[in-house]
């Protein structure tokens, strides 16, 4: 082999390991210095929705729910009255709305608040959806008043308030002549209270007579008022007397008057003049309750 072509072969070979170092080491160094390649983020699932309540929404959540230390259906929800309710001792309440039940089933209490007192109505009916049931016979309160209605679940859980109109049981009596004080001057022979509650008896021998008879009473108590009269007049000769004026309904006391007219005639000549009344004055109050 001749020198020129061994020389021309020994640079070519070397050329070739100069240039196969320099790719290998910049191959490296774009590994080196090159970014990792991005990776996809952890796809973490979300956390389960609660269980009850607000995401309480079907059978799926109830089989979890009963299954779930803790766990209750949503709150019972009133939603009004079913409207022959009657808030009264002996009457009977019924409401509609939703969520009644507990997972035992139907069952629990209705309550209303009253004079600080919470008390229970009973014979309750109980569905998911309704509940009615009777208030106690055997008390009563002296006023009406609005009351809080709600209902408790089997599981204790709570519903709303619901207001509610209670009517005491009411009773009605006779204002006797002992609770009144009576004033009945103007003839020669008066004689007053008579009757049931008022009334009045006026003589006269000769003569012309007048005169306003009054009836008044102290304050009625524990929300007993004035309800009702009665007006007769057994006998009247040569006389008149007019309907009670004053009497207002609903009052706790009475102002009454009665006006009376009669005539005698003259000292020899007249047959004298007579006149008598009577009234009866009812009241109304709460059963139970004395009105004095």
């Amino acid at each position: 082999m001749r020198p020129t072509f061994k020389l021309r072969t020994a640079v070519a070979f070397s050329t070739m390991l100069v240039l196969s170092f320099t790719m290998g080491t910049s191959a490296q160094r774009a590994v080196i210095h090159t970014q990792p390649t991005p990776q996809p983020q952890s796809r973490s699932l979300p956390p389960p929705p609660p269980i009850g309540g607000a995401a309480y929404s079907g059978v799926a959540d109830q089989a979890l729910c009963r299954i779930t230390p803790g766990c209750k259906p949503p709150a019972p929800v009133i939603n009004g009255l079913v409207p022959f309710s009657y808030l009264t001792p002996g009457g009977y309440v019924a409401v509609y709305g939703s969520n009644f039940n507990s997972f035992s089933g139907p069952g629990g209490k209705m309550q209303f608040s009253l004079g600080g007192n919470i008390h229970d109505l009973v014979d309750v009916q109980w569905a998911d959806t309704s509940v009615g049931g009777r208030v106690p016979d055997n008390w009563n309160w002296p006023d009406a008043t609005t009351v809080d209605l709600w209902l408790v679940r089997a599981d204790g859980s709570r519903s709303n308030s619901w207001r509610v109109n209670f009517t005491p049981v009411y009773d009605i009596q006779v204002l006797p002549s002992n609770g009144i004080q009576a004033t009945c001057p103007g003839s020669d022979i008066d004689r007053c209270p008579l009757g049931t509650t008022a009334g009045a008896e006026h003589i006269t021998g000769y003569g012309h007579d007048a005169g306003t008879d009054h009836y008044v009473s102290t304050p009625l108590r524990n929300s007993w008022k004035l309800y009702d009269f009665d007006f007769t007049t057994p006998y009247l000769r040569n006389a008149s007397v007019q309907p009670p004026s004053g009497f207002m309904n609903d009052y706790s006391y009475l102002d009454l008057r009665v006006h009376w007219d009669q005539d005698g005639g003259g000292l020899f000549t007249g047959s004298g003049a007579a006149s008598a009344y009577q009234i009866t004055i009812y009241i109304r109050g709460p059963k139970g309750y004395s009105w004095n």
